[in-house]
């Protein structure tokens, strides 16, 4: 046997091993958020694998190859998204909703705008942006093994996804969570150590020449808007999506989970440069595929010897098994606890059983990787972030102003997308609208009421 199937083995029986050992889940709470006792460690590297994924690895890696330190630049926007939120949204998010076991019950729950239906619409909405997201990671991994093992994509997938869909079914948002730390020292050792083993061929004189000549064409070739445009999305497209959320109500308090979203965002800054950086490298190599998405794992098979490479191929494994558990979790738990309203252990492993074989069918209409993620973070802040923020901080709510801002965020965002029209950022245009129609509901309901 070649070393590198041993690699992936010894990998695989770490994760029997693992997936034994979070098997005793007995109520619907531990399912779902753990027991909120979660600390510091755990939380920040389970966040820090939730969010990296294969767009923010596999992804930026084949950026950094078109567009040079361009992507390095813009990644400031997420940092900032991160330090921001995490110092002014997490901590009161965290202790006002102390109940909560889902994003239904944060924006429609009792302490917000306590409407059921919204609640179900919302858990429709995030069901489905869970799932989505989900068949993107379901393609990229069949990717990675029809690359290391030669089997098809979509056999490589259904392999993946069903280990991700046992784990997460077995143990709820502990095995997430967990497993998601377990892959983030993972991968967090052995794909950066390919960065600097890529110097032993290129010269680093040389390469910085390249990354500034292919950043300063990039900044070039692409409009001002376009640049202002991915930097909002990266700023606001990811704002407490479910997974993200989940793990802030599964933290052990309000402390933990600020410091955590701090230390995530400003590990992101660090990682997302790496990966771009890693994208130069096969300017100076022969025999790459620079237009895949299977570039990083090109790059792995070209430096690392045979064994090394075995281990790095489970590294990239982890990175994508560790965003897809916590959407395939999220998605169970929005299913059980916002749609149907039936918080039994039973079901909720069910919907979990759903929600990965829906992330399987729908993953042969995946395009691009990167450009998915990105897709639908436009679609979800407009719709949803004016939303979650009312929630939070005003004191009084009206189901009418969430149902309009969700509304017309959606409805402008999509028709955006459809026209694309660089001119017209569907991400800019729709937050403003679905800004507009909650506020002015508001205040006209606020209105309504003193002069009753």
């Amino acid at each position: 046997m070649e070393s590198k199937y041993i690699a992936a083995l010894l990998f695989a029986i770490a994760y029997l091993v693992f997936i034994y050992i979070i098997r005793n889940i007995k109520t619907y709470s531990d399912f779902t958020v753990g027991g909120r006792n979660i600390g510091f460690l755990i939380i920040f590297s389970s966040l820090a694998a939730t969010i990296i994924g294969p767009g923010f690895s596999m992804g930026f890696v084949k950026e950094g190859y078109k567009s040079g330190f361009l992507f390095s630049l813009l990644s400031i926007a997420y940092t900032f998204q991160m330090v921001v939120t995490g110092i002014f949204l997490i901590p009161r998010l965290r202790k006002q909703f102390t109940t909560a076991h889902s994003i239904g019950d944060v924006v429609a729950g009792e302490q917000s705008h306590n409407n059921p239906l919204l609640k179900k619409v919302i858990g429709v909405f995030s069901f489905l942006i869970c799932v989505g997201v989900s068949s993107v990671l379901c393609r990229a991994s069949g990717e990675v093994l029809n690359n290391f093992l030669g089997i098809s994509v979509v056999t490589g997938g259904i392999i993946v996804t069903s280990i991700v869909t046992v784990y997460c079914l077995i143990g709820g948002i502990k095995a997430s969570i967990y497993a998601d730390s377990f892959q983030f020292f993972t991968f967090v050792i052995i794909v950066p150590l390919l960065f600097f083993a890529s110097f032993s061929e290129v010269d680093f004189t040389s390469y910085m020449k390249e990354g500034i000549s292919l950043t300063s064409n990039s900044f070039h070739n692409t409009t001002g808007m376009q640049i202002f445009s991915l930097l909002f999305i990266l700023c606001v497209g990811d704002i407490l999506q479910p997974p993200l959320l989940n793990r802030v109500l599964a933290s052990k308090d309000e402390q933990v989970s600020r410091r955590a979203y701090i230390a995530t965002g400003i590990f992101c800054f660090f990682w997302l440069i790496l990966m771009n950086g890693l994208g130069i490298m096969p300017h100076f190599i022969n025999g790459l595929y620079p237009q895949s998405d299977q570039l990083l794992i090109n790059l792995g098979e070209h430096f690392y010897t045979n064994f090394i490479y075995g281990f790095f191929v489970m590294g990239i494994l982890s990175i994508i098994m560790s965003s897809q558990d916590s959407l395939i979790n999220a998605a169970s738990i929005v299913f059980t606890n916002d749609i149907v309203s039936k918080k039994t252990l039973g079901f909720t492993k069910i919907s979990t059983l759903l929600s990965g074989i829906l992330a399987i069918c729908l993953s042969n209409f995946i395009p691009e990787i990167l450009s998915a993620i990105l897709t639908l973070g436009t679609i979800w802040a407009p719709t949803m972030l004016v939303i979650i923020l009312s929630s939070i901080y005003l004191k009084k709510h009206f189901a009418l102003s969430a149902y309009l801002s969700f509304s017309f965020g959606l409805i402008s965002s999509l028709a955006l997308l459809k026209i694309n029209n660089e001119f017209l950022p569907p991400i800019i245009i729709g937050l403003l609208i679905s800004f507009l129609a909650y506020f002015i509901t508001h205040y006209y309901k606020l209105k309504t009421e003193k002069t009753i």
